[in-house]
């Protein structure tokens, strides 16, 4: 008898529907499958688990561990806490208008003005970033990992966070001998201490922003070259970016361009969030970092 052949691999609806745009497009599509999105997820992961053991190397020299730099003129980090309010009651909404439009709606945007009473405060101290580089296997690129926390919450809260030169590109950038650089993958995401993701439920990601257009104070800059206005986001994650189970979960707010693309970096950026833990008040403790790579 004949042997078996063995099977083809299936191929998904989402794979066919890549595979019908142009050679360009058709790889970007594919970075957005969920076999790309696990297989850069994976590679991030044992970097990441290399900022541990202190055998990384920098875009700026030998790098060790984690390490903080919340104390540099350049960084500059803010962070605020707010608990879930109507709009009505926000001081930041009724500053710039949505609470005028919204004011039944039961939960706000975090509240940057808000005051805690002193013994909430106290609960919430200030936070601190660390920064971590490490080369990948194929010696021309490094993953550089920026994390911030911790951050403590019950339940129905907000936590933000921001600060300057977001994976300390600019100092990079300011080199004498400083050539190009690009980004090739990225991804933000709430983590527990020992890095795994935390996703909805219990953190939402209301957004997070890396971006050179955009200042701590949520003014939105604009600046002119050669007569263009130019603004930039850089790179950005907002809560639909997290897929169902059963196409990546937090896989999904992780991503790289296809090979020979990146994201061409020419200015320092900032990094802002806001993260809403969406459990009911009084829940059990939770203690979190926000990660980005």
């Amino acid at each position: 008898s004949a042997p078996a052949l063995a099977s083809a691999p299936a191929v998904s609806r989402d794979e066919l529907y890549c595979a019908s745009k142009s050679p360009v497009a058709a790889a970007f599509c594919a970075q957005d499958l969920a076999r790309a999105r696990a297989d850069i997820t994976a590679l991030m992961s044992e970097a990441r688990q290399r900022c541990s053991r202190g055998n990384g190397s920098s875009i700026l020299g030998p790098s060790a561990q984690w390490s903080q730099f919340a104390q540099s003129l350049r960084v500059k980090i803010w962070s605020s806490y707010s608990p879930f309010m109507p709009q009505r009651d926000s001081k930041l909404e009724s500053r710039n208008g949505y609470a005028l439009a919204f004011p039944d709606a039961e939960i706000s945007i975090t509240d940057y003005l808000h005051e805690l009473p002193a013994e909430e405060k106290a609960s919430h101290p200030p936070v601190s970033v660390e920064h971590c580089e490490v080369g990948d296997e194929d010696g021309e690129s490094v993953w550089t990992f920026e994390r911030v926390g911790p951050f403590h919450s019950r339940g129905a809260s907000w936590h933000s966070a921001g600060w300057r030169d977001a994976g300390r590109f600019g100092a990079a950038l300011a080199e004498p001998t400083a050539g190009p650089l690009s980004v090739s993958a990225y991804g933000f995401r709430p983590v527990a201490a020992d890095g795994t993701p935390i996703g909805l439920p219990p953190v939402h990601i209301h957004h997070m922003h890396v971006t050179s257009s955009q200042s701590l104070a949520r003014q939105w800059l604009r600046r002119s070259s050669d007569g263009f206005g130019l603004y930039a986001v850089e790179f950005d994650l907002h809560g639909d970016r997290q897929c169902a189970s059963s196409s990546g979960g937090m896989n999904c707010t992780v991503r790289a361009f296809p090979a020979g693309y990146g994201m061409h970096i020419t200015d320092p950026m900032e990094t802002f969030f806001d993260l809403a833990d969406v459990r009911p008040a009084g829940s059990p403790p939770l203690t979190f970092y926000a990660e980005h790579a």
